[in-house]
């Protein structure tokens, strides 16, 4: 009879589980205000705050039907919990009021409460393979919104008035895209299901499992034509390291080759279509000669070869392939250094690292992150330990940027409110305090050996944590990477606080 109410109880449990991850990885990517990008935040905060609470709570009521409760268990688990109770103290301790709800982007001590508590949502469900369905077809709908967008046009009414993907910079701060906003939250957004959708790929085994070629091939474009570079960077590292870690077997060689071939065939031909807009008509114009050949010629050597790697048996040593793919990667990141280093760029990304690599330091690299990042280093020493309360950076960065806008005939200015680095940004708010366990959960669980479906969502993971050194926390787009770090901790928890032991007998 016990042994039926538990299978009953863990039926329901599952049923629940699904529920969430459909909220959670396909209407919350795709959500949006009826009035465009005037108010998305706050829906898809509310969004997100609403479906995390019912799920939590219909686990809490299923863990007392059941007399069962879950009780953490590994480091990462009580990493989450330590970070919670850092970012509280230094909510107490803050000369500021309004660390609660926070002061700029609503990242105050109740967000961070749900963060957390979407990452223990995520430690209760067993991801599945087919768990990438609702996240696939969020995927191919924000991106095709995107791209859209890139082509001028305004599906869903999401501009509104005047605004346009185009006026950034002239009209507004920076480009809107998709059904998140601003283009380098979205990055964030990318920077997780691009290295996710080519990880699941490499590990399937199943024909149908192409089709997930169709979010990863949508995704990359419109990644590639909204030229986000810290996605780009976060989406590049996750790969790299997937190739290296995860080739263990013939399969996996040669659907890697097939995935890489389909990202190179993206790069030619967003290096082929260059947008050009010229107020108020779009048109392509195309690039000829140079890297196009070439990298056609690439993708389809690689696709070949993905191909007839199919047709030969051969053994594979996955310690010695690791090892060649790791020399692999050391070589190509020496071949970049010193192409760099040698670089005769004058502006963009490749002339900044230049500058910075012969000691060039100037404050308006990186978008003016530099500025912003010593600015940083100063704060810090003003509260080293506990920090000044979450989300208060914008009482204390006090910097201001100006531009002329041509189209308003007016000056612009725009003031900084986060160190658009996370964990700068936790170091001078939350302090050494909340810093630490935060880096100590990420480290557990990107460290830690797991099974082949939590090594995917880890991939998820790691494409996160490295664009956000070039970005920041908000609602929109950090509950991704809090529900996949949970994902891939270790499930299922070991130990149970049992209520009733004697009579649950």
């Amino acid at each position: 009879m016990l042994f039926v109410y538990s299978l009953q109880m863990t039926k329901v449990k599952n049923i629940g589980g699904e529920i969430y991850i459909w909220l959670m990885l396909f209407a919350f990517p795709l959500v949006f205000s009826p009035n465009g990008y005037s108010d998305i935040t706050k829906t898809k905060m509310v969004f997100f705050m609403v479906v995390t609470a019912v799920f939590a709570l219909f686990r809490f009521v299923c863990c007392l039907l059941d007399k069962r409760f879950p009780y953490p268990h590994t480091v990462a688990q009580w990493a989450v919990l330590v970070y919670l109770l850092a970012t509280c103290i230094s909510a107490l301790a803050s000369p500021y009021e309004g660390t609660f709800l926070g002061l700029a982007r609503n990242e105050g001590v109740l967000t961070v409460f749900f963060y957390c508590l979407t990452f223990f949502c995520g430690v209760g469900i067993s991801f599945k393979r087919r768990h990438i369905l609702p996240l696939a077809l969020a995927a191919v709908g924000f991106s095709v919104i995107g791209i859209l967008q890139i082509c001028n046009l305004n599906p869903l009414g999401l501009y509104p008035d005047v605004y346009y993907y185009y006026a950034a910079m002239d009209v507004y701060t920076a480009p809107f895209i998709g059904t998140i906003g601003n283009a380098g939250i979205a990055g964030a957004f990318l920077s997780v299901i691009i290295p996710l959708f080519f990880a699941w790929f490499i590990t399937g085994k199943k024909r149908y499992d192409y089709l997930i070629l169709i979010p990863l091939t949508s995704a990359f474009f419109l990644l590639m034509f909204s030229d986000i570079s810290g996605a780009k960077i976060g989406v590049a590292a996750a790969i790299l390291l997937c190739i290296v870690f995860m080739l263990t077997d013939k399969n996996r060689i040669c659907r890697t080759l097939t995935a890489v071939a389909v990202l190179v065939f993206g790069t030619a031909v967003s290096y082929f279509l260059v947008p050009v807009y010229n107020h108020p008509d779009f048109s392509f114009s195309f690039r000829e000669g140079g890297m196009l050949i070439p990298l056609l010629a690439f993708a389809a050597l690689l696709a070949l070869g993905g191909w007839l790697l199919r047709k030969v048996n051969f053994p594979v040593n996955a310690k010695l392939l690791r090892a060649v793919m790791l020399g692999v990667l050391v070589l190509v990141l020496i071949v970049g250094i010193i192409y760099i280093y040698n670089s005769d760029a004058q502006s963009g990304f490749v002339y900044e690292l230049n500058q910075v690599m012969h000691g060039n330091l100037q404050d308006e690299f990186g978008s003016n992150r530099i500025r912003i990042w010593k600015r940083c280093i100063e704060m810090f020493k003003e509260y080293p330990l506990l920090g000044s309360g979450p989300d208060t950076g914008v009482m204390r960065f006090n910097i201001i940027f100006e531009r002329f806008s041509p189209i308003w005939q007016r000056t612009l200015r725009t003031g900084v409110d986060t160190a658009h680095n996370e964990y700068l940004n936790l170091l001078v708010t939350v302090g050494i305090i909340g810093l630490v366990p935060f880096v100590v959960a990420i480290a557990a669980v990107l460290l830690k050996k797991k099974k082949p479906l939590r090594e995917v969502c880890a991939i998820a993971v790691l494409g996160y944590v490295v664009q956000a050194f070039f970005l920041f926390s908000i609602s929109i787009t950090a509950p991704y990477f809090w529900l996949f770090l949970g994902f891939a901790d270790k499930v299922p928890i070991k130990r149970k606080i049992r209520i009733n032991e004697a009579t649950s007998e």
